[in-house]
């Protein structure tokens, strides 16, 4: 059993990643029919849609109107047309079936495309590859009865496939699977919500080219080929979601003003939206935070780790615009009929390998430096733990201060504060040191 785990063999990566997925959603297997499935947004949606223009393909063929939308619609006005690939299966398989194999193979992709990307990309170890891989399947199992979001769990398989790492060769039968598959995980996707992947694939490009100037031109030309083949692809969704635009209506209760997001209020609450729904909530959901916040120290010491952070932040900060109340800027503008909230959906994924590639570079660190970035970890720990407990009982935990939610709130900056000072004067300390 052992040589499933060697890292020898990549289709026998493969098979442990398929098996831990199974394993996992065992019940679909022993249930069948009968087991868990999502209804909101999920069955009532989606899979119900697809059932709808599968029997109107088979009895009328290419449809192009759809009328179980309020007074009708045409049938590319959503998030893909009669010819999506899970309509198609729809005419073959119960959706049961098709649900059940979608969250299992969605596990499976997720889980391998982490570990290929860290280990053939980032020159991270087996080991800690395989750990970041394992890590973010798991991490994955809340979103992933949320079936449409392919490009959370896809993404990392599709960089794989697309730029094949310069130290190995590709032959002809291989550029075709590449291909092949890239296809499908491009068929399967939903366009208006993978926004914020090409943006970050160029990302990744730039930050793993910085290594290796030469492949940059080669990735470059691969990211156009495949991003202008994907909107090529949804052309007629894309155009019909345009055309309708003007009859859909949307409610926003409230404007804002390039002066009212100036002031003291709106900035406090972009800095809270920052910390509590970008930082701190994408980090917890991909089970990293303790490592994200006590690796940070290593960012002065690896240009691999520093890397990784600036663009982390850059990231973070597109999110944090286009996350809050920007596109009431653009009244009656298509602009502000998107959900630009979707650009932050890859945060969980760059979390991920930022904390691998800082574990893995802890490795050849000092005794001291990692007795450190144990302890920030620690204290992240702490927060976090702090932050999941019953209200009722972090209320009893600073009654010695005082009562009320402020005091709570209070607790919660004052363990933040200390965690970031401790982590700039441990920083500076080692490089006073170390020179």
């Amino acid at each position: 059993m052992e040589k499933y785990f060697d890292g020898t063999s990549m289709k026998r990566t493969f098979v442990c990643f398929l098996m831990m997925a199974i394993i996992f959603h065992l019940d679909k297997f022993l249930l069948g029919p009968y087991a868990l499935i999502k209804i909101h947004d999920v069955f009532e949606s989606e899979f119900s849609h697809y059932l709808v223009l599968a029997d109107w393909l088979k009895e009328y063929g290419y449809v192009g109107w759809y009328p179980n939308v309020a007074v009708g619609a045409p049938s590319h006005a959503y998030q893909s047309g009669p010819g999506y690939i899970l309509v198609l299966l729809s005419l073959l398989f119960p959706s049961w079936i098709i649900y059940h194999g979608l969250i299992v193979l969605m596990m499976t992709i997720s889980g391998y495309g982490v570990y290929r990307l860290l280990r053939d990309f980032f020159s991270i170890s087996h080991r800690f590859s395989l750990f970041g891989g394992l890590l973010y399947a798991c991490s994955s199992q809340g979103w992933v009865t949320n079936t449409f979001f392919i490009y959370d769990f896809a993404f990392p398989l599709l960089f794989v496939l697309l730029h094949h790492p310069p130290q190995r060769t590709a032959s002809i039968s291989s550029l075709a699977y590449r291909v092949f598959v890239l296809i499908i995980l491009a068929w399967v996707s939903y366009p208006i919500l993978a926004t914020g992947y090409p943006l970050l694939h160029l990302g990744l490009i730039f930050v793993i080219a910085s290594s290796d100037w030469k492949i940059l031109k080669p990735w470059l030309i691969q990211f156009v080929m495949f991003w202008v083949g994907f909107a090529l692809l949804y052309t007629p969704v894309v155009y019909s979601l345009l055309e309708y635009l003007p009859f859909a209506h949307r409610v926003y209760p409230e404007k804002i003003t390039l002066a009212s997001m100036l002031s003291t209020e709106e900035f406090q609450w972009f800095l809270g939206h920052v910390w509590q729904n970008l930082i701190y909530s994408e980090s917890v959901r991909a089970l990293v935070f303790p490592i994200l916040v006590g690796s940070i120290p290593l960012m002065f010491i690896s240009t691999k780790v520093r890397r990784m952070g600036i663009f982390l932040f850059c990231f973070l900060l597109l999110c944090a615009i286009l996350g809050t109340k920007l596109s009431t800027f653009f009244p009656g503008n298509w602009i502000e009929k998107m959900d630009l909230i979707h650009v932050q959906r890859p945060l969980r994924l760059i979390f991920t390998i930022f904390s691998v590639v800082a574990l893995d570079t802890l490795g050849t660190q000092t005794r001291k430096m990692r007795l450190a970035v144990f302890l920030i970890g620690f204290f992240a720990l702490a927060l976090d733990i702090f932050h999941v407990l019953p209200l009722e009982l972090r209320f009893q935990m600073v009654s010695f201060f005082g009562t009320g939610n402020n005091w709570v709130v209070f607790l919660d900056k004052s363990l933040l504060v200390f965690v970031f000072f401790s982590f700039i004067f441990i920083a500076q300390k080692y490089k006073q040191k170390h020179g």
